[in-house]
């Protein structure tokens, strides 16, 4: 393991976003707490507090677990910030889906048994609801909300129980009061329902929204009939096919009525390879063609993706704490740990190379240098050749070198 003297200066302006939310002492807590999920192999209090030398872990257990700062203007600061340097367009998307933090203990409060969309199984831990910006036309993402999901037997009055979609339209609201200008929201189908399709419409929002086979449908104002059924009167001329990242991957649109939702596009889609998956989905973007719908479609899966990092080089599945309040404080600070490094993304110190593309090559570049000093980086980073040799061993994902 590594001590670090000091947590790496270009983490500094994003620091300054905080400061007046927070006391001294919690915002020194804050920046170690927020470094250490980058800087630190295992992402554990312990682990990250021992990074630092012999610094005494209570007080950043007590940041954690007691700690009385306003996790909500936090979360405010952090977006705004976000949308401050990455900015937000209205042909930019909402994405929202779920995601399972498996967990060992079984005192750790307000953990059940919840649906992981990994092991399609119920594991024991806790359930978020999370929701990323993202855009079509660039790599642009960063996170809006994360919120915990508890089952009804574990909310109390201090933590109500809402379902899903509820969190759901909440985390929409969050983004469009704190700038977010998306006006498309993405979600798979354990979301749609005709009331949540009425709360979009509310809003003047759009949505392209995962659908089960069981939704009966009208075509052509035919007879209802399931969305499985129909499908199965589809032939392969009925498809369209669309190359979209180097892969292969079918379409079929036709213009459906559901009752309750009304006039609405049905699109379904499936991978080559992977003909047996076939995707369902309804919206209300009528007048777009199909390459605009597959795109979307395939712009889903950015959030599985967030999902993998957080879990991988962040640690949101490695926390062992077990109050539920400091289960939400290391949430947010993963939430913001992945914030700030995809805001430092390009660095002056990498004008030269290639920009780091993947979190983990963040993660790499910030235990760097964490590790040498300011001095050395620059020293050794002006010289193309020694700089381009410690990407390539140290930093960048292997066979992707510079």
């Amino acid at each position: 393991m590594f001590n670090f003297k000091q947590i790496p200066r270009y983490f500094s302006w994003f620091f300054k976003q905080f400061r007046k939310i927070l006391t001294k002492p919690q915002f020194s807590n804050f920046k170690r707490l927020i470094s250490g999920y980058i800087l630190s192999g295992k992402k554990n209090i312990q682990e990250i507090n021992a990074i630092y030398g012999d610094k005494d872990q209570s007080s950043l257990n007590r940041f954690v677990t007691i700690s009385d700062f306003n996790l909500e203007e936090i979360d405010k600061a952090r977006l705004k910030v976000a949308v401050r340097k990455l900015g937000s367009k209205r042909s930019g998307f909402i994405i929202f889906d779920d995601t399972m933090a498996v967990k060992t203990g079984r005192k750790m409060e307000k953990a059940n048994y919840h649906r992981s969309g990994v092991t399609k199984k119920k594991e024991w831990g806790h359930c978020f609801v999370d929701s990323v910006y993202a855009e079509q036309e660039s790599n642009i993402l960063y996170p809006i909300k994360i919120s915990s999901y508890l089952r009804k037997g574990d909310a109390d009055k201090e933590n109500p129980f809402k379902t899903k979609r509820e969190i759901a339209l909440e985390q929409i609201d969050f983004a469009k009061s704190n700038g977010v200008k998306a006006d498309t929201v993405i979600a798979d189908a354990w979301y749609y329902s005709e009331d949540l399709v009425k709360e979009l419409k509310s809003r003047y929002l759009k949505y392209s929204l995962g659908v089960k086979r069981s939704l009966k449908i009208s075509v052509k104002r035919r007879k209802r009939i399931k969305i499985g059924e129909y499908i199965k009167s589809l032939e392969k001329d009925d498809f369209e096919e669309f190359k979209i990242q180097e892969k292969i991957y079918y379409l079929h649109k036709t213009e459906v009525s559901i009752r309750g939702d009304g006039k609405e596009i049905l699109l379904v889609s499936y991978k080559e390879g992977d003909e047996k998956n076939i995707k369902c989905y309804v919206t209300n973007h009528i007048n777009w063609d199909s390459i605009n719908h597959m795109k979307v479609l395939v712009k889903r899966w950015s959030i599985e993706s967030f999902h993998r990092d957080t879990k991988q080089h962040l640690g949101l599945e490695e926390y062992q704490v077990r109050k539920y309040r400091g289960m939400q404080v290391v949430a947010l600070a993963i939430l913001a740990a992945y914030t700030l490094l995809i805001l430092n993304a390009s660095l002056s110190l990498l004008k030269n190379f290639r920009p780091l593309e993947t979190i983990g090559e963040m993660c790499r570049f910030a235990k760097l240098s964490a590790q040498k000093s300011t001095y050395w980086m620059r020293r050794k980073f002006n010289n193309l050749i020694e700089g381009r040799r410690i990407l390539n061993q140290l930093v960048l994902v292997k066979n992707a070198k510079v």
